[in-house]
């Protein structure tokens, strides 16, 4: 529950306790978990957006649809899985310097979008396409 405490806050010591004393009144003394930390904050777990960059991998545009509706349906917001999209993106050795700009361009246009209304499915798919074309065209 630590580590998704930090990993959810960012070093925000105001969040952190704010979770804490949320994930409290949720579970009492049954004992927090990472996946209660992870719930609580809205975060995606990072199983899930790893999974999604994984399929990106794939070349196939129909699994890349198949894992987005899957992951939209279980409830994820849009918003949160490409902040946690760029921390990947960010740190993936695999990538060039210019794979990264050209994903974090598509990134920064898709959040906009995002803030602008735009529907979340058409978002996501259009960034995860662009990470696809950076990994199978390389």
């Amino acid at each position: 529950a630590f580590s998704a405490i930090i990993q959810v806050t960012e070093g925000d010591l105001r969040k952190a306790v704010t979770l804490f004393q949320s994930a409290h009144r949720l579970k009492g003394d049954e004992g927090i978990t990472e996946s209660d930390i992870q719930e609580i904050a809205g975060s995606v777990p990072s199983s899930v957006v790893s999974e999604l960059i994984k399929t990106c991998h794939s070349n196939s545009f129909e699994k890349l649809d198949q894992a987005v509706t899957e992951v939209l349906a279980e409830g994820y917001a849009a918003s949160q899985m490409i902040l946690q999209i760029h921390e990947i993106i960010v740190n993936q050795p695999d990538l060039t310097d210019n794979q990264k700009s050209k994903i974090c361009e598509r990134l920064a246009i898709v959040d906009k979008r995002l803030i602008d209304g735009a529907d979340e499915y058409l978002q996501i798919m259009d960034l995860l396409t662009v990470i696809m074309n950076q990994y199978c065209t390389a």
